[in-house]
C-alpha cells in the first residue's frame, strides 16, 4: 500500500500509478466500496489462465442494496472492476 498526496487527480490517473507502482505479476482493481464473494478472486484467475490472456474484466455484477435486503445482476457492461 502507498499513500499519495492529495493533489487532486482524478481516478484513472491514481489507477495508472497504483499499476505503475505495483509489484506482482497480476493486478487487480478493488474499490473501497465493493464487496466479493470470497473466491471472486480465484475464479477470475482461473478463467484467466484457462484462456491464456492477459486480463479478464466482468461483464455483470450482482449488485446488492443493503436497506431494501435486494439483489440484482446487472445488464451486460464492462464494469471498471
Amino acid at each position: 500500500m502507498i499513500r499519495l498526496a492529495d493533489e487532486g487527480l482524478p481516478l484513472r490517473a491514481l489507477r495508472n500509478r497504483a499499476v505503475a507502482e505495483a509489484g506482482g505479476e497480476y493486478v487487480y482493481q478493488w474499490d473501497d466500496d465493493d464487496l466479493s464473494h470470497s473466491e471472486r478472486i480465484a475464479v477470475q484467475m482461473a478463467a484467466l489462465k484457462a484462456a491464456g490472456t492477459r486480463a479478464c474484466i466482468l461483464r455483470r455484477e450482482i449488485l446488492w442494496w443493503p436497506l431494501l435486503e435486494r439483489a440484482a445482476v446487472s445488464r451486460q457492461r464492462f464494469w471498471e472492476n
